[in-house]
């Protein structure tokens, strides 16, 4: 081995000690129009040299960067800060070693390209706020009405108002959009197997005659305005609901690995066991109805996120599926997911404490809220369990260790009309 490779070696050796720098930093740089080609978004791109960055979001702004022609905003994983070590220590410099890889979430240049919109007119270019508003709880861990205590599941009706699975406190709670206070719509009255007793909930559907349908290891059918539900599907080991435009249930039971349909509560997703095989899940958890066709499964054991076609033996893996991790291809429990107009995908990724967007036929998701560790800040999640989407197309995150539901907002500037 040659000196230069013995130094190269032992420098990476050393870099490799220096622990990671999470957050924003900017890296400036000379590219020619053939180069940034290359660099479209849902493209993963690796840097075989090392690269320079400098802390913060707005670092391009500095005069030593006015002589490029490419500005890089990263939000660094894997950089390792070397301040103190280089010989320029105003620069808060990052470092990322060679061969790094990154995930192109976007891209602005100087010329206008029109974006292809959806009906519900999510567009690629399209953001969220990455600061949540406070939709329901957010007033400390208790059971009082403008309190929750481990939320573990919520439902959107057609105006918007919340319906909130309140896990400990063993009720589900209504919020009317808007309101700072809830209103008990089931359960209530201590845990238990009554009717009228809910024993740590998971999940609930709501039909147009306001029918609730909750998951608490049971099926339950609440009506409306009722005191008491009755047991809809005897047997059924229930985790989280939904029901189709034609009426039909699905449910899943999480501890069998499986997705079952009502009428008939015949098995439409695994049912084979627990595994990673396309034909089996492991704790599929929260799912979605797909134009009725289709079902996009959270396999939280798997790390996954399988579309099964109703009807079809075996489902095909969308995203995930790298093993358990925080990288961009990876997932670490995730236990949500939605999809918009466009069939991108939204999940909800419960111990990385983020929510990841993914693009159809893409190799990696890119991270819109959350990441920034756990947390109770406005930019923070602690273990988020559902991800819904409005009509509008702002994101509603249960947020279930800091007994809150978030809605991040939309911006739809970037999206061509």
């Amino acid at each position: 081995m040659d000196t230069a490779a013995v130094i190269l070696y032992y420098l990476v050796k050393a870099l490799s000690y220096i622990p990671y720098y999470w957050g924003y930093v900017t890296r400036a740089c000379e590219l020619t129009s053939d180069e940034l080609k290359f660099y479209q978004p849902g493209s993963l791109i690796t840097w075989v040299q090392f690269s320079s960055s400098k802390k913060g979001k707005e670092a391009h702004n500095d005069p030593m960067f006015s002589t490029r022609n490419t500005y890089f905003q990263i939000y660094s994983l894997t950089g390792r800060p070397i301040k103190q070590f280089s010989n320029f220590p105003n620069e808060d410099e990052v470092l990322f070693l060679p061969h790094s890889t990154f995930l192109v979430f976007n891209r602005e240049v100087n010329v206008d390209a029109p974006s292809p919109i959806p009906d519900d007119g999510i567009c690629a270019d399209a953001k969220w706020s990455t600061e949540g508003i406070t939709m329901a709880g957010g007033n400390g861990m208790g059971a009082e009405l403008n309190q929750l205590h481990f939320p573990s599941g919520i439902f959107l009706d057609d105006d918007l108002n919340l319906y909130v699975v309140d896990g400990f406190n063993h009720r589900v709670v209504k919020w009317n959009h808007g309101s700072s206070v809830g209103e008990l719509v089931a359960g209530g009255n201590g845990e238990g197997n009554r009717t009228d007793q809910l024993h740590y909930p998971k999940g609930v559907t709501v039909a147009k005659n306001g029918t609730m349908y909750i998951c608490d290891g049971r099926l339950l059918r609440w009506e409306k305005n009722a005191r008491q539900g009755e047991l809809f599907i005897s047997g059924a080991k229930c985790w989280d609901v939904h029901i189709d435009t034609q009426g039909s249930i699905y449910y899943s039971q999480a501890g069998d690995h499986e997705i079952l349909k009502w009428p008939g509560n015949n098995v439409v997703a695994g049912g084979n066991g627990e595994g990673n095989q396309t034909n089996q899940l492991a704790y599929p958890y929260d799912f979605f109805i797909k134009n009725d066709k289709s079902l996009l499964i959270a396999d939280g054991g798997n790390n996954r996120i399988v579309e099964w076609i109703i009807g079809e033996k075996q489902g095909i893996v969308r995203a995930g599926g790298h093993g358990a991790g925080h990288h961009f291809d990876q997932f670490y429990q995730p236990m949500s997911v939605v999809a918009d107009q466009s069939d991108t995908l939204y999940i909800a990724d419960y111990d990385s404490d983020r929510i990841i967007r993914w693009f159809k036929n893409s190799k990696s998701g890119i991270v819109i809220i959350g990441a920034r560790g756990s947390g109770e800040d406005k930019d923070q999640l602690n273990r988020p369990s559902q991800v819904l989407l409005d009509k509008n197309g702002n994101l509603w995150v249960n947020d279930d260790m800091n007994h809150r539901i978030q809605m991040f907002k939309i911006d739809k500037s970037a999206c061509k009309t």
